[in-house]
């Protein structure tokens, strides 16, 4: 079996992503296509979705495939993450037995679960993803988690489209301002990663140092910058 979840686009060479961007544009011209004909996909909304719910279930659809959309503890039951865990709380199954028998109904599993904005610490490890990549025995796509790789491809396209297919030394601006709640930071983690990845000259500007991303992805970027030139900056300065 040829496995290969797709989690983060870290995960892929530069080589891939490229292949993947090729193959985005063709079905951007071409939307209609059977390469999914007679496979199903299921799609776990553990958040609301507008944008990705209908573009993933239209895309489904374009393709000749059959999307499933599941939104857990609202139209299906509620699941269980910890390991080990006895079985006596408000979940009625747990993610082992949910991700094995998905994989039996379905080709793809697609996964959309935000942290809770409680403990970093424990929102930072995506538990939710990585344990239906652990315990699935078909591929599983990120729908956005702490990350958003599909977005990350979908803005790389657009920039392409724009500029051409060589976006070295192009300056990128990340911006964002404060906000009276916590929110998401997977667009912001994807960008920095999509830009860097694509040799942009990248400028990181947010309100304070507290701001800065995830010392993750800070590294990721950096990484990045060294394989594929072009740099990274930090600022606070508007």
């Amino acid at each position: 079996m040829n496995l290969r979840h797709f989690i983060t686009t870290q995960d892929l060479s530069r080589a891939e992503l490229d292949e993947l961007l090729v193959e985005a544009a063709r079905f951007k011209r071409e939307k209609l296509g059977s390469e999914l004909q007679g496979k199903a996909i299921a799609l776990l909304f553990f958040n609301p979705s507008m944008r990705t719910r209908t573009s993933f279930e239209l895309g489904a659809w374009q393709l000749g495939g059959k999307a499933i959309v599941l939104a857990p503890g609202k139209d299906a039951w509620g699941i269980e993450f910890e390991p080990g865990r006895i079985m006596d709380g408000e979940p009625e199954e747990h993610v082992a037995e949910v991700a094995r028998v998905l994989s039996r109904y379905v080709d793809l599993i697609g996964i959309r679960a935000f942290p809770k904005f409680v403990d970093w610490s424990v929102d930072r490890e995506d538990r939710v993803i990585k344990a239906f990549a652990k315990y699935a025995t078909v591929p599983v796509i990120n729908m956005e988690t702490i990350t958003h790789p599909c977005q990350e491809l979908a803005h790389a396209l657009a920039l392409r489209e724009r500029f051409g297919a060589d976006l070295r030394g192009r300056k990128y601006v990340l911006t964002w301002t404060y906000h009276p709640k916590p929110l998401n930071t997977a667009v912001a983690n994807s960008a920095l990663l999509i830009a860097t990845r694509l040799g942009m000259d990248v400028t990181l500007l947010c309100p304070t140092p507290e701001y800065v991303l995830d010392e993750r992805y800070m590294g990721w970027a950096e990484q990045n910058v060294a394989e594929n030139g072009g740099s990274l900056t930090v600022s606070h300065d508007i």
